[in-house]
């Protein structure tokens, strides 16, 4: 029981709580939509991001970025064996599609995102995105997360949730 004079205090994130992932590349939701731009036939003009939406599942399944794929991170067994290193990022993709256009993602940009992030610079070690970047760093690669929309300001047309 606090006192009259004992002052109640939030906990604030430590700086092993709080681990700034160096250079992080952000990109907009309009800088995305003009990387994903069709030509009339529906054919993408330019090399097309994979995005892997880092949302917990039923998130996912009610609406996501078309042409998003799935990881299923949200769970602490799945989070912490990615920490360690044990599975990777393929292993957590659900569909097999979505396997197979990670699988051939040598020279394609990833784009990442989740239902919370407005400042990714401030991630902390515990939040499914932080973890999901650092596997990705890991393996070779240099993903991009994919900014908050800030008071959920509509996405363009050619992001349309699916």
């Amino acid at each position: 029981m606090v006192g009259k004079h004992e002052a109640l205090s939030t906990p604030s994130l430590t700086q092993s709580q709080l681990k700034p992932l160096a250079s992080l590349r952000v990109i907009h939701p309009n800088e995305l939509a003009k990387r994903m731009t069709c030509c009339p036939l529906g054919h993408p003009i330019g090399p097309v991001p994979v995005i892997i939406d880092c949302r917990p599942f039923l998130e996912y399944n009610k609406s996501h970025i078309r042409g998003a794929v799935h990881i299923n991170c949200s769970d602490k067994i799945s989070r912490r064996r990615l920490q360690q290193g044990k599975i990777t990022v393929l292993d957590l993709i659900s569909c097999r599609e979505g396997k197979d256009s990670f699988k051939g993602i040598f020279s394609k940009e990833i784009v990442v995102y989740d239902e919370s992030t407005t400042d990714p610079n401030r991630l902390t070690s515990a939040q499914p995105l932080h973890v999901v970047l650092e596997s990705l760093r890991r393996e070779g690669k240099d993903p991009i997360v994919l900014k908050e929309r800030e008071n959920q300001i509509p996405l363009p047309l050619s992001l349309a949730f699916s």
